[in-house]
């Protein structure tokens, strides 16, 4: 195995340890495992410390943040390692969270763009159509033009308003069907309910299963673009509140939840499924707390036994949901909230020398949050230490989020920015992109380029292609 252990200079005292710690928690997270397609043990990355198998979620995350660019060998093994072992290739869905795991597409895409691997391709392609396939015959509502389900990483069930938190102090959401069977739906696994997160997850699925055709020379009578345009329309005719302009996350049949998802509002804006003209409000409306921004909004009452408690799922922050969220911000131009969100948790970090799973809102202490369990409705839960996909939701900010490197088929396109009090040199240094080992310098600050060049030869274009090889020194000078 070959672990490209990324090195940062800023400067910035703060922004340079928590990078340091971030490396440090993706390598102590990675270990031998065998499942799905995996025909050995293999190295893969763990969501954290404390969690002892591979999940969907956790390992398209890690991916997508960028951990393919450091350990790219690792996350192909993480997603095989979730596919269902026999039988066609499709993605597993364990422990019955289908809802989300779609989001294997968008890992295994990313996957892609950053090593090139046709034959890995070919296989995410087939194991995307298999798992969409099914899906759309168990869970799509044609009446809506949304699929059902619960919202992408929810599985506790402090994620989800009063009337499906009836479990009998179970944590898990997928509870509620089996104590509810007059309720359920006769199709799929019966949740009545249409969330943001999930549907654009979907959306995301279709452009990227057409990307992936293209890259194949693969034909097909499925029309993706047009299914991804009419979930766009559902997903923003049906979740969007014009009194309070704001996508709310939740419909059920008490109709939409006054509730905000970040992670929905993430996918919003990096999907580009929001029309421009709500992208200022998705921004200017979300909430901001001192201690970082939540992944939901408004907390649940339920929860809030004191002023100073909050649902394990609501109202707390999630840093790798938080990475996400100013990553979407930063790319349509809100660099002042982008940078806040990045010195808070670089802050937490460097205090804790760890990335911890969940943080409190007001203080930004480690804060497990209250969820329930059998037995006590009022369970306060750990937050867990070390967590790997907390890390790359670091790494992305500072990849995606500082150095602007914006991801494509034939290359890597740069919109950086740096603030003021950071020096005037800045590097990041030995990603294993492609058949290159990646190193940036910028020079100035700002967000304009003046000049970019590679190896010394200027380029007009801010734009690296995908097809040169060895040790490329990118060089950007920033006005």
């Amino acid at each position: 195995m070959v672990f490209n252990k990324a090195h940062l200079t800023t400067g910035n005292y703060e922004i340079d340890s928590a990078f340091r710690i971030a490396m440090s928690d993706i390598f102590i997270n990675i270990n031998p495992y065998k499942a799905g397609k995996l025909e050995k043990e293999e190295n893969i990355l763990m969501a954290g410390m404390g969690y002892w198998s591979p999940w969907t979620r956790d390992s398209a995350i890690n991916t997508w943040s960028g951990a393919g660019l450091l350990i790219p060998d690792v996350t192909k093994n993480n997603l095989y390692a979730v596919l269902e072992k026999e039988g066609e290739l499709r993605v597993g869905s364990g422990s019955l969270q289908f809802w989300d795991i779609i989001i294997w597409i968008t890992g295994a895409w990313s996957q892609y763009l950053f090593t090139g691997d046709k034959t890995f391709l070919g296989d995410a392609y087939t194991a995307g159509i298999n798992t969409l396939k099914d899906i759309t015959e168990n869970e799509w509502d044609e009446e809506e033009g949304l699929f059902r389900g619960p919202a992408s990483y929810s599985d506790g069930i402090s994620a989800y308003p009063d009337s499906w938190a009836e479990t009998d102090d179970e944590s898990g959401i997928e509870a509620w069907v089996r104590l509810h069977p007059d309720k359920q739906l006769e199709t799929g696994m019966g949740f009545p309910m249409f969330t943001l997160s999930t549907n654009a997850l979907f959306y995301n699925a279709y452009i990227v299963l057409n990307l992936m055709s293209k890259e194949l020379s693969i034909d097909r009578e499925d029309d993706f673009i047009a299914k991804a345009e009419k979930l766009k329309d559902s997903i923003n005719s049906h979740f969007w509140n014009e009194k309070d302009q704001c996508y709310y996350y939740l419909i059920d049949e008490q109709g939409l939840a006054p509730f905000q998802s970040s992670l929905g509002n993430a996918f919003l804006l990096l999907f580009e499924i929001s029309p421009e003209e709500r992208i200022e409000k998705i921004i200017e409306n979300q909430k901001i707390s001192a201690g970082g921004i939540p992944c939901m909004w408004p907390p649940y009452d339920r929860y809030r036994i004191s002023e100073e408690d909050y649902g394990r799922h609501s109202g707390t922050v999630w840093p790798q949901i938080e990475a996400m969220l100013v990553d979407g911000f930063v790319k349509n131009g809100e660099k002042g909230k982008f940078f806040d969100s990045l010195n808070k948790l670089a802050s937490n970090v460097t205090r804790d020398q760890q990335f911890y799973e969940i943080y409190h809102p007001d203080t930004g202490l480690p804060y497990g949050g209250i969820q329930e369990m059998p037995g006590n409705k009022e369970h306060l839960w750990p937050s867990m230490p070390h967590q790997a996909w907390c890390a790359t939701g670091y790494f992305r900010m500072i990849a995606a989020g500082v150095f602007g490197m914006n991801y494509r088929v034939d290359g890597i396109f740069f919109s950086p920015s740096v603030p003021d009090n950071w020096l005037e040199n800045i590097s990041l240094k030995s990603l294993k992109y492609r058949n290159m080992e990646l190193n940036l310098f910028i020079s100035g600050r700002g967000s304009q380029i003046v000049t970019m060049t590679i190896n010394g030869r200027n380029t007009d274009n801010n734009f690296i292609p995908s097809h040169l090889s060895g040790v490329q020194n990118v060089e950007i000078v920033l006005k």
